[in-house]
């Protein structure tokens, strides 16, 4: 029988592997636990605070938001219902005014007609004052005619306070008509007569300006 052949001997190993140590019997090997980064939990913790912190932010300004909402609704409520009671007043006094309109133009056409009453009475007054002074005068009285002039220079002062201003040049004419006649009585009683009728067509003038 034939020998079998030798197998070639293998170099050594420059570094052999170590063998694992078996575990001991009865022992379960520990699983490796991880490390974690510091940084990781440090980011992770910065994370909470800030979800934290605006969960807060975000609470804090709704708590504010809604009762000053709330009060800016009120408010606007509350002008707009001092806004319809302005309205209301002003319409109330446009109302009043237009009422009282009339009753101004009333008052005014009153004291209008009150003035031109008083006006013709003074008119009314020279115009006897003249005509009794022409009786006297035609009863050849002098002394009975200046008793009837005797006021009527202090009437046609009042008359020309109470014309218009295109008036006055005819209550000047008056006065001065009035003056030549008071002169004339006893010396000249024509012209005194004479001046007299001017007067009462004066005077019937004015009347007649005023009535239109």
């Amino acid at each position: 029988m034939s020998e079998a052949p030798e197998k070639p001997a293998l170099p050594p190993a420059e570094n052999p592997e170590p063998v694992p140590t078996p575990p001991a019997p009865g022992k379960t090997p520990a699983p490796a636990k991880k490390k974690t980064s510091i940084w990781l939990l440090i980011l992770r913790w910065l994370l909470i605070i800030l979800i934290i912190f605006g969960a807060g932010f975000l609470l804090a300004i709704f708590t504010q938001l809604v009762p000053l909402r709330q009060q800016t609704d009120e408010t606007i409520q509350a002008l707009q219902t001092e806004q319809r009671a302005a309205a209301e007043q002003l319409k109330d006094l446009q109302k009043k005014i237009d009422d009282r309109l009339p009753l101004e133009e009333k008052l005014q056409q009153c004291q209008k007609d009150a003035n031109s009453a008083s006006t013709l009475f003074l008119i009314t007054k020279v115009h006897n004052d003249v005509l009794a002074a022409q009786l006297a005068l035609a009863k050849n009285d002098p002394a009975a005619a200046r008793l009837a002039l005797s006021q009527t220079a202090d009437r046609i002062n009042q008359l020309a306070g109470s014309l218009p201003t295109d008036q006055q040049e005819v209550a000047d004419d008056l006065k001065t008509r009035l003056k030549l006649a008071q002169g004339e009585i006893g010396t000249d009683n024509y012209a005194a007569q004479s001046d007299m009728d001017v007067l009462i067509k004066t005077l019937l003038q004015i009347e007649h300006a005023l009535a239109q």
